[in-house]
């Protein structure tokens, strides 16, 4: 090693040895500490907020942490850890990493009754679109009509949707000689 300054040494103690000068019979011996390095990592919920847990690195070395994140269901969605913001790196300075998680949305139940008959249920994620099921086979003499207006999207909960076939109605009228003769309802 030679000027003034000392790079590259692992933490410890380092006895150093200074050359001697012309005028000088012993070379002087100094002791030198380098220190250890350590930064502080905080991992955050996702809110950013929220502590999880704060670690002491030591310089270069990957933290760890023993968290493992978890986030409340809702009644749309379950939520599954996905990593950490930024991603892990060995420390080299003092780190902030927030908490991500991949959603899923939940599965209901969606279930067709058609005259009373149940068309077995299928389970839909929420969110997800809702198409009708074609009409039934036409039926002469019949008009058939499902008894709401269901929403175009699966709702956060089980739903049953209806559809019945009504019987038209009509009106008949009898004619003779050109000249009304009753009206006949069926």
């Amino acid at each position: 090693v030679t000027g003034t300054e000392i790079t590259g040494l692992a933490a410890g103690t380092y006895n150093v040895r200074f050359a001697a000068k012309a005028k000088y019979d012993a070379s002087p011996v100094a002791e030198v500490i380098v220190p250890e390095f350590t930064y502080e990592v905080i991992f955050y919920d996702e809110d950013g907020l929220t502590v999880l847990e704060t670690l002491n690195v030591e310089e270069d070395d990957m933290p760890v942490p023993t968290v493992v994140p978890t986030k409340a269901a809702t009644a749309e969605y379950t939520y599954t850890f996905a990593g950490w913001t930024p991603a892990l790196a060995a420390a080299t300075e003092d780190t902030n990493y927030k908490a991500t998680y991949t959603a899923a949305p939940v599965n209901y139940t969606l279930t067709w009754v058609i005259d009373g008959t149940e068309i077995p249920g299928v389970a839909c994620a929420f969110g997800t679109e809702i198409t009708a099921l074609l009409n039934p086979t036409p039926r002469e003499g019949y008009t058939f009509n499902w008894d709401v207006v269901f929403p175009l999207t699966m709702p956060a909960s089980d739903l049953t949707i209806t559809g019945t076939w009504t019987a038209n109605e009509y009106t008949i009228t009898y004619m003779v000689d050109e000249l009304q003769d009753g009206d006949v309802e069926t």
